[in-house]
């Protein structure tokens, strides 16, 4: 992460502090800004991570389907994420919660075919 992001993310937190008691919406706004301000500035990596994780699976000889499956993995995790943590910094903890829950649901649906694929290997060494 650059150091233009970490500033950013310092000043925003530092002036939300300042501003806990005097206007909550403001306060709001300016995390899901800051937040984002840094998600958008880091995401220009997410390149390079993805060619990395390429390279590898052809490497080693994975499915494309299964590096599919790792990357929709990651971006649920990082979007569930934020929104779990922007949810629970503005108070509410029960969609924060909601949140969370979909978003191991979604995993869980996401990885399906890998458990099948791990299931028809066993098959396999058992036969």
């Amino acid at each position: 992460m650059s150091i233009f992001a970490i500033c950013a993310a310092v000043v925003a937190t530092c002036l939300a502090a300042q501003l806990l008691h005097d206007s909550r919406e403001i306060k709001t706004a300016m995390i899901i800004f800051a937040a984002a301000s840094v998600f958008i500035r880091i995401s220009g990596s997410l390149s390079d991570i993805i060619s990395e994780l390429t390279r590898i699976t052809e490497a080693t000889g994975f499915s494309d389907e299964s590096l599919g499956i790792l990357l929709r993995s990651a971006a649920i995790c990082i979007v569930s994420q934020l929104s779990f943590d922007l949810c629970a910094d503005a108070g509410e903890r029960a969609l924060a919660s909601q949140i969370d829950l979909a978003a191991r649901a979604a995993l869980l649906l996401n990885a399906l075919p890998l458990f099948g694929a791990v299931i028809t290997m066993i098959e396999g060494l058992l036969i």
